[in-house]
């Protein structure tokens, strides 16, 4: 790795509804040197096939197809695709689920909000997605 680059991602989301999802196609990469980026909404990263490596905050997350991965706004985070990796990206202001009150929804993302890095959810999400798609056919 010759040099780090760290930008920010300026994404702007909507006003009314600041929520996005979309797919992206992550390749491996062997250019010179590593770009990370940051922004100031929160995001959940599923990886949909492949296998690669996240960084968050300084810390190494190996993920496979099935892992769910969480970011915090402001988590400065990047990736190293070992192979093509297919990854559903949704991307969404923390007001949407918290409005300054202690509300519940408060209370599911306390762990999110106070601890940086990479919080992996991997086969129970596979599964639960799988029971999703069946109930909806």
């Amino acid at each position: 790795m010759d040099k780090l680059q760290i930008i920010k991602d300026t994404r702007t989301l909507d006003r009314e509804f600041p929520f996005e999802i979309f797919h992206y196609q992550a390749v491996p990469f062997t250019g010179e040197g590593e770009a990370y980026h940051w922004h100031e909404f929160m995001e959940i990263t599923c990886i949909l096939s492949g296998k690669g490596i996240y960084y968050v905050n300084g810390n190494t997350c190996q993920v496979e197809a099935g892992d769910m991965i969480i970011f915090n706004n402001i988590d400065v985070h990047g990736w190293e695709a070992r192979e093509n990796m297919e990854l559903l990206v949704m991307v969404f202001d923390a007001r949407l689920v918290f409005d300054g009150a202690h509300s519940l929804e408060y209370e599911y993302l306390i762990p999110f909000l106070e601890q940086s890095g990479c919080f992996r959810f991997c086969r129970r999400w596979k599964r639960s997605m799988r029971d999703v798609q069946k109930d909806g056919n």
